[in-house]
């Protein structure tokens, strides 16, 4: 992982913390967590839906996606994707989400477990991450050929 990967993180998580906002580490910095060699995109923070107004103000001028709902073939989600220091994040609604399951051709309903999230050292700061569990079920129901190599990897 690179300097401005660590730099953008520490200072997200500063923020949330700073006010409050409960949030869980996910996607591919999860997935490398747990043991993925897969290249680092973006960052993926799942937080509360009512996290966004609170950091709404100090995030706006990063802002290049939202605060708004995104839905494409596999994703239902608030979202708000911010560039800072040339680091792509992804801050995800962790209470209204909801995946396309590819094999059942339906919605879900998905409620990430914030409260539940283990701990773990990133980049120097415990942080909590989506559980291995979790992010393998979701990786699994998302059908993405990729991920579904990560989910073999961790």
């Amino acid at each position: 992982m690179t300097r401005k990967n660590e730099v953008a993180f520490r200072w997200i998580v500063t923020l949330l913390r700073k006010h409050k906002v409960p949030f869980c580490v996910s996607g591919g910095l999860a997935a490398r967590i747990y043991g993925s060699k897969r290249p680092l995109a973006d960052i993926d923070i799942e937080i509360a839906d009512k996290g966004f107004e609170k950091i709404l103000p100090e995030i706006q001028k990063y802002v290049t996606y939202g605060p708004k709902r995104y839905k494409d073939t596999t994703y239902n989600l608030l979202l708000i994707t911010l560039h800072y220091v040339g680091q792509e994040i992804d801050l995800c609604g962790a209470d209204s989400s909801s995946l396309f399951n590819h094999t059942t051709k339906k919605w879900i309903q998905e409620k990430i477990p914030l409260v539940e999230a283990p701990k773990k050292k990133v980049f120097g700061m415990i942080v909590p991450i989506i559980p291995r569990e979790y992010l393998i079920y979701y990786k699994k129901v998302i059908g993405d050929t990729r991920d579904k190599e990560i989910s073999s990897e961790i």
